[in-house]
């Protein structure tokens, strides 16, 4: 996984707006366990494209797992 990371932010210093890699970013953040960079990451995802289910759907199923 870190090779994945440091992909995805290389691709988010050229490109800082770009929601699938903040989402994507936000999926390896949560195989390390790290659930607030999880969320930081969806969040970004979300606000960059509002319409895209999928990070709302991921920051519901974080929201879940936090109050287990």
């Amino acid at each position: 996984m870190p090779c994945a990371m440091a992909k995805l932010e290389a691709l988010l210093e050229g490109s800082p707006d770009n929601a699938e890699a903040h989402f994507l970013l936000g999926m390896v953040l949560r195989q390390q366990k790290r659930f607030e960079d999880v969320r930081d990451s969806l969040l970004l995802a979300s606000a960059f494209n509002p319409q895209w289910w999928a990070p709302h759907f991921e920051l519901g199923l974080l929201a879940l797992h936090e109050s287990e």
